[in-house]
């Protein structure tokens, strides 16, 4: 019985020791949760203060800009902003505003032409920097990434046939006129080069379109290409070049600005006196034949079915005169095949006149 009581008390003792460990253990939680909550009181108290001194302050800032905007705006109606801010504006492509501002059109066109020299787009900034530094070290020119340099090798793609067609518009005459077609991939492509004379009577050769879909391989095909893809593209590029001029400049600033007409370019000015070369084949003969009777047609149209008629075979030639040529480039180099274009040179028959059709 003895030893039974003892083993009693020491199962109470042990019970006791769980119990104040456990009501001390809930103490401990106790407290740290009241010091989480103290905690949590103090940091949304600060958090208020802290949002409410930093509208305060937003608020001060927003009225001294408005001051500042307004002074400036009475000083300087084309300005708005402390020196400072301006000097930072012109040093970024974003106004004081934080708009982005777009690129000017002189700094747009030096990378036009880096692109049209094959120079990477990584490299132009730097390019372009260099002489900004050399020449005008004063400067700050802000430039664009080379993402977005790689973007404008689209731009060039339709800057340079517009500037092509303004140069082939503005021409006293076309001397020749070249093209082939070739196929990638199954795809028909045409490719073509125009020499012009200019007005103050300088030879220079002019790419209106580097390359362009053919709607077959045809001699047809690839005369309603020539008409299509090259000189009608070239007419609608200037017919929206004047539009966009006019609408920022005010109706009639394209013809005063000296600006061609999109109509002077078309393929009546293939009968210039103007050479029409491709290569040999029988295909391409065909096409050459096809596209003079065509530039003929084009100008019969342009100076009038009526007066047309009433002119002498004489005063047609003289009006007009397209010449075909054959590129020998093209030609295999036997002995047959040169005697049969030396036969063809002293027959005068290599640039065939075709004139009045």
């Amino acid at each position: 019985r003895k030893a039974a009581t003892e083993e009693q008390k020491a199962e109470h003792d042990k019970l006791k020791r769980f119990l104040e460990a456990a009501k001390k253990r809930a103490r401990a939680k106790e407290s740290a949760a009241a010091e989480s909550a103290k905690r949590l009181k103090r940091a949304k108290t600060a958090e208020a203060a802290l949002k409410e001194r930093a509208a305060e302050e937003l608020q001060a800032a927003l009225e001294e800009e408005s001051d500042e905007d307004d002074e400036d705006d009475e000083a300087d109606e084309d300005w708005s902003g402390t020196p400072a801010r301006r000097a930072a504006a012109e040093r970024s492509r974003r106004d004081h505003c934080g708009r982005y501002k777009a690129l000017p059109g002189h700094l747009r066109v030096l990378i036009w032409a880096q692109l049209s020299r094959r120079v990477p787009p990584s490299a132009i900034n730097a390019n372009i920097s260099d002489v900004i530094g050399a020449l005008a070290p004063e400067e700050a020119v802000p430039l664009p990434g080379e993402r977005s340099i790689n973007l404008m090798r689209s731009e060039l793609t339709v800057a340079s046939e517009a500037i092509a067609a303004f140069r082939v518009a503005l021409s006293k005459r076309i001397i020749s006129f070249g093209w082939d077609e070739s196929s990638k991939f199954g795809l028909g492509l045409l490719s073509s080069s125009t020499q012009i004379e200019t007005q103050d009577g300088q030879i220079v050769d002019v790419v209106m379109r580097g390359a362009a879909l053919t709607a077959g391989g045809t001699a047809e095909a690839i005369a309603w290409s020539v008409d299509t893809k090259v000189f009608s593209h070239a007419r609608r590029l200037l017919k929206e070049w004047r539009a966009a001029h006019e609408q920022r400049f005010g109706a009639g600033s394209w013809a005063a600005a000296g600006g061609p007409a999109p109509g002077s370019i078309g393929m009546n000015r293939l009968t210039e006196n103007t050479l029409l070369m491709s290569d040999t084949c029988n295909a391409a003969r065909k096409c050459k034949r096809l596209i003079a009777a065509a530039a003929m047609e084009a100008l019969k149209a342009k100076v009038g079915e009526a007066v047309w008629d009433a002119m002498s075979e004489k005063e047609r030639a003289e009006r007009g005169k397209v010449y075909i040529g054959e590129c020998h480039a093209h030609t295999l180099e036997t002995s047959s095949s040169t005697r049969w274009r030396t036969r063809r040179l002293r027959t005068s028959r290599t640039h065939k006149a075709v004139g009045s059709i």
